[in-house]
């Protein structure tokens, strides 16, 4: 955390009214606590390391992770822990599964139930850097942890202050079997998300949409979730948005849009404030689900505003994302496609 992090937060603080974001999220704090105890860390190594198949590699400068058995990592789990709730039987896989766990905390419960259905992960991380004309470009992993060791250092000179964001663009497709599954057919939940370090350079509205030749699952509930400010201080502001649900609407920073039934897309503000004061954005993901009957192609791909822009996209039958507005309005960058083979 850098000082103007340290003091921007202070100052967050101090701002009246601004806590009554936070309390949806304080709400679910409590809920959650009354879903049973987690378990430990050595339970969930051990029994992960025995269960699951995971296998990792490079593809070009993205990181892939392919795993299996994720099912039969439920029922191992719940026989050795019979009493074991639902929601920390989901919190626990998604944990196995990669999941930072506060990230697992700020998850709506649906979705952390929701891992209970899953019996396989392909997961993808592209790293991007912004230079210092605000331009982004892909970097390997060991070059993105790099960085973040030399921003640790540089944030303990009183001087310092970051400029430029680097940013994380993950997919995550769960291959699921939920209740109202027909015979012959596969769902998927893809989760697409864009991870900031840093300030961005340009402060406008962003676009990450979620691409796919397979049909949406209109039984799904397609969601999307922002955070903006210093969960490292506490502080943050957080939004919703539903795409179909009986809660189903836009959230107040975040808009999601269907314009076919290859792709969904999330606008997103890169900043929440005014001329006096603002927070900047840390993390936003959305979930889309899909179904197919055959192979398909998914991809998440990214549009960070560097003029002004209104955010707007479109899916061809193919999976392929094209972006409104002129090249020099936006950066665009699209993520590693991966398939999705029929079972």
């Amino acid at each position: 955390m850098t000082i103007t992090k340290l003091v921007a937060g202070m100052l967050a603080l101090a701002i009246a009214g601004i806590s009554t974001f936070s309390a949806t999220a304080e709400a679910t704090s409590v809920e959650r606590a009354n879903n049973g105890v987690a378990l430990s860390t050595q339970f969930i190594e051990s029994i992960k390391e025995r269960t699951l198949e995971v296998v990792e590699y490079t593809d070009g400068l993205s990181s892939v992770q392919s795993i299996k058995n994720v099912d039969a990592l439920v029922d191992a789990v719940k026989q050795e822990n019979p009493s074991i709730s639902d929601y920390q039987l989901g919190k626990s896989v998604l944990i196995m599964l990669g999941d930072d766990e506060d990230f697992v905390n700020s998850l709506p419960t649906e979705k952390v139930l929701e891992a209970l259905e899953y019996t396989s992960v392909e997961r993808t991380d592209v790293y991007l850097r912004e230079t210092q004309n605000g331009e982004l470009v892909q970097i390997s992993k060991r070059e993105y942890d790099a960085d973040n060791a030399t921003a640790a250092t540089q944030a303990t000179i009183p001087s310092y202050s970051e400029t430029f964001g680097k940013l994380v663009l993950r997919s995550t497709a769960y291959k699921r079997n939920p209740t109202y599954a027909l015979s012959g057919r596969d769902y998927y939940s893809i989760r697409g998300e864009v991870i900031w370090e840093g300030y961005p350079f340009f402060h406008m509205t962003d676009l990450m949409v979620i691409s796919s030749t397979g049909n949406i699952d209109n039984n799904y509930d397609c969601t999307a979730y922002g955070v903006w400010g210093y969960p490292e201080d506490g502080f943050t502001i957080t939004d919703y948005a539903h795409l179909r649900s009986q809660d189903g609407g836009n959230g107040e920073y975040l808009k999601l849009s269907a314009p076919s039934v290859y792709g969904m897309g999330v606008s997103m503000p890169t900043d929440i404030g005014d001329s006096n004061f603002s927070v900047e954005i840390d993390h936003v993901y959305a979930y889309y689900g899909v179904s197919s009957q055959t192979d398909i192609t998914c991809q998440v791909s990214y549009a960070h505003a560097i003029l002004a822009w209104t955010p707007s996209f479109s899916v061809s039958s193919v999976g392929t994302v094209s972006f409104g507005g002129i090249g020099v309005q936006r950066e665009t960058f699209y993520g590693t496609p991966f398939t999705l083979y029929h079972s």
